[in-house]
């Protein structure tokens, strides 16, 4: 089966893994199977005005607090398309 590509952006595969790894084009990782997701502000999601105060415990220890909801840029049905921003995360 051959997939199909939504845009293209002119870079060769080895530019496109070195601008992730450098920082300089933005990447994320989502499991929809998750019971919720989280993100970092500024990571590229669609952003909305709804405030939240879930709790997450990373594997880090201890607790850390979303301030607001955000969705997913992919063709997902809610909520797995909900993406909770939690400031603390690195």
């Amino acid at each position: 089966m051959r997939r199909k590509r939504c845009h293209r952006i002119g870079l060769t595969k080895t530019q496109m893994i070195e601008g992730i790894i450098n920082g300089t084009i933005a990447s994320g990782v989502s499991d929809t199977g998750a019971t919720s997701t989280a993100g970092k502000p500024g990571d590229p999601f669609a952003s909305s005005k709804t405030k939240s105060t879930k709790t997450f415990r990373p594997p880090t220890g201890g607790t850390t607090t979303s301030t607001h909801q955000a969705e997913l840029l992919l063709p997902v049905r809610a909520p797995a398309n909900v993406v909770y921003v939690v400031p603390t995360l690195e």
